[in-house]
Parts: C-alpha cells; sequence; structure tokens
C-alpha cells in the first residue's frame, strides 16, 4: 500500500486492510505519511518503507542523518518485520531485528525523482516475494529507484538499467 489517502478514506484505512491480510496470512507492505502511516503501522505490517522526511514526522523529529533513522527504526522493530527508510540520493536505511544497512545507490543523471520510492518498494516486494534475502532485496530495490530517475515521467525504468546499476549499489552494515 503506497501513496496518499483519498479526502473520502479514513486515515485508518491502510490499518483495516493490513489486519485483514494479516488474518489471511499474507504481508502488507506500507508506504505512507502522516496518520495513515501512524495507524498503518500500529496494525503491524510485515514492512514499512517510509521517506525520510514521512518518518521524522512520524517520530515527530526532524531526522537529517542514517543514524537518527536507524535508532528510529529500532523502536518498531516489535510491530513490524522489517523497516526500510528511503533518503534519496543518499540512498536508503534498512532494518530488521537481526540486519542492519546502510545503502548508497551510485551517481546517475536524474532526469525525474518522481516515484522513484514507489520503484524502490516494489523492488524490494519483488525480490522478497521471490525468495531473496532482506540485503538482496534492499539492494534490489534501491537500484529499481535509482533506475527509475534515469527516465522522465513516473517510475519508468527497464531490467537492464536495474541490474547495471545493481552491480553499483554499496551496501554496508550498520
Amino acid at each position: 500500500m503506497t501513496g496518499s489517502m483519498p479526502p473520502r478514506l479514513s486515515d485508518d484505512f491502510y490499518a483495516q486492510i493490513i489486519t485483514v491480510l494479516k488474518d489471511r496470512n499474507a504481508r502488507a507492505l506500507l508506504d505512507a505519511d502522516g496518520e495513515a502511516l501512524k495507524k498503518g503501522v500500529q496494525a503491524g505490517p510485515y514492512l514499512m518503507k517510509p521517506n525520510i522526511h514521512e518518518f521524522g514526522r512520524l517520530l515527530e523529529s526532524n531526522l537529517k542523518e542514517p543514524e537518527e533513522v536507524l535508532e528510529g527504526a529500532a523502536t518498531y522493530l516489535d510491530l513490524v518485520e522489517f523497516v526500510v527508510v528511503s533518503m534519496g540520493v543518499r540512498g536508503a536505511v534498512g532494518v530488521s531485528r537481526t540486519e542492519k544497512y546502510f545503502v548508497s545507490p551510485p551517481k546517475v543523471n536524474v532526469k525525474s525523482s518522481i516515484g522513484a520510492g514507489d520503484a524502490l518498494m516494489a523492488g524490494i516486494a519483488f525480490g522478497l516475494s521471490e525468495g531473496a534475502s532482506f540485503k538482496d532485496s534492499l539492494s534490489l530495490g534501491v537500484a529499481c529507484g535509482t533506475a527509475s530517475t534515469l527516465n522522465a515521467g513516473q517510475a519508468v525504468c527497464t531490467r537492464d538499467d536495474v541490474y547495471a546499476i545493481m552491480r553499483q549499489v554499496s551496501m554496508k552494515n550498520a
């Protein structure tokens, strides 16, 4: 579940969906902002992926550094399996109960960042659904998000771009 809530839906709509999915043993991934994120996280999605600004609003803190994100992410690991916080050109922080990563994309010629967060989430979701590790799924997600910035428009990327970028993604344990 990603994106802004349409005005006619309640702020707990994503939380309701997450609850139904969990009752059916399905995994819910959440990328939202504001009350939708706050209430959605309380429902316990499998993964949450706000950007650094959305995550800062959730924590009621002005986050700037990956270490601050890492510290804040730890507070949600009783509710979610994975926390991924995207930080634009600086990459992402990925955290689980047993793994902590700082992931940096290569420098590219950005034509549009619209949809890059959605592409990052899609890459992670695809990796996890194919049985890849969290680490490999995170790397794929960052590559997808980065590849989506190479073209004007919304989250358009090619498989060749994704795999070329994936070889250049830098990942280190936090």
